[in-house]
């Protein structure tokens, strides 16, 4: 997965998929800078529903902000949904 992110035309997908294995592998910085490459690259705000790899890295890694900000944008677009609630509550509050 590493190389295909190395080339230009890496995609959303391939950056996210990056980041889960970064995740899996317990390296939660490198995966949330996989994931936020992902998000800058346009992967839609409806992938977090059912993928909370990004939200977990950011709480793991001190960013729990970015958590809160898109756990908020989901459940406005989309309330009831346990597992971002989920990840919400892992967040805190500041």
């Amino acid at each position: 997965m590493g190389a295909r992110t190395q080339k230009s035309g890496a995609t959303a997908f391939d950056w996210w998929g990056l980041g889960q294995a970064r995740l899996a592998l317990g390296q939660a910085t490198e995966a949330a800078q996989a994931f936020d490459r992902a998000i800058e690259i346009g992967v839609p705000l409806q992938y977090h529903w059912y993928r909370q790899g990004a939200l977990l890295a950011w709480n793991r890694t001190g960013q729990a902000a970015k958590t809160r900000d898109v756990a908020a944008r989901i459940l406005r677009q989309q309330p009831g949904i346990k597992e971002i609630e989920a990840a919400l509550d892992g967040a805190g509050a500041e």
